[in-house]
């Protein structure tokens, strides 16, 4: 099977319309950041890290979430290494392959919120190709500076609903959610979508219900699901999203796989293709 490559550069247009024409599933792996992050406290070193990227360079992923989180200022206060060296070695040694970040809205990379002139500041200075922005309170407002910082420079913006399991968080709560991060993008050509499932509690027919429910009013709009392992459901509730519509979900290396992670790629590859 050819592998389709979405190369760094690419306009998000083009690989939105790409994403919503193929009938291809396509796999972020987190192994760089989220894996480490969650199993490791972040404490994966660049030097054992970088080994993955000549692999990921050839093997056709949709990205690589590099970058973010914690693993920011872990790597200055704990693993005494420059995020900044960090993000020149992977964009030198996995060239083909979208660079990701995660930022909690106005906070960034930090623990506060930023001004404007901050965020315009450093997003321009950050070698990124796609960037995940979450409120953890689902607060649209808090991503609209760096919404526009982001669409303004060409970047491709992901926009993320918080996703819970509560009585009151039911489709209709998440699609007034999606509703506002459409109109803040200015409809959904340019921008992919992220169901974030970070506490991994989602069940196999409550992410197919929410997930056919956002696909049901915006046909148009590629999501992409991020989801942890902690409830053992992980697999099947990707299945369950691929099925109703999902085009990206997170993977991480089967060697990196212990208890909050996500999915094992190889695993996660074999359950949706049997």
């Amino acid at each position: 099977m050819e592998i389709i490559r979405i190369s760094p550069g690419t306009e998000p247009a083009r690989i939105v319309k790409l994403l919503r024409e193929t009938d291809r599933i396509f796999f972020t792996s987190t192994s760089l950041r989220d894996a480490g992050q969650s199993d490791y406290k972040n404490r994966h070193r660049l030097i054992d890290l970088k080994t993955l990227c000549p692999l990921y360079n050839e093997m056709g992923l949709f990205s690589a979430e590099c970058h973010g989180g914690a693993r920011w200022h872990v790597g200055i206060m704990n693993r005494r290494e420059s995020p900044f060296e960090e993000l020149r070695t992977y964009r030198r040694t996995m060239p083909n392959v979208l660079l990701q970040t995660l930022i909690r809205e106005t906070n960034l990379w930090g623990y506060r919120p930023y001004p404007r002139n901050v965020i315009e500041y450093v997003v321009s200075r950050v070698d990124i190709d796609l960037w995940r922005c979450f409120s953890f309170l689902n607060d649209v407002r808090n991503m609209r500076t760096v919404a526009e910082v982001v669409m303004s420079r060409g970047k491709l913006f992901e926009p993320a609903i918080s996703f819970t399991d509560a009585d009151w968080a039911d489709n209709a709560y998440y699609l007034r959610v999606v509703d506002e991060i459409v109109a803040l993008c200015g409809g959904t050509d340019e921008i992919i979508l992220c169901i974030k499932d970070m506490a991994g509690v989602g069940s196999p027919e409550r992410i197919r219900s929410l997930v056919s429910a956002i696909k049901d009013k915006y046909p148009d709009l590629v999501i992409h699901y991020h989801r942890h392992a902690t409830d053992g459901l992980a697999l099947p509730a990707y299945r369950a999203a691929v099925e109703a519509g999902v085009k990206i979900v997170d993977v991480e290396e089967d060697s990196l796989c212990r208890f909050y992670g996500q999915p094992p790629m190889l695993s996660t590859y074999a359950y949706l293709t049997e």
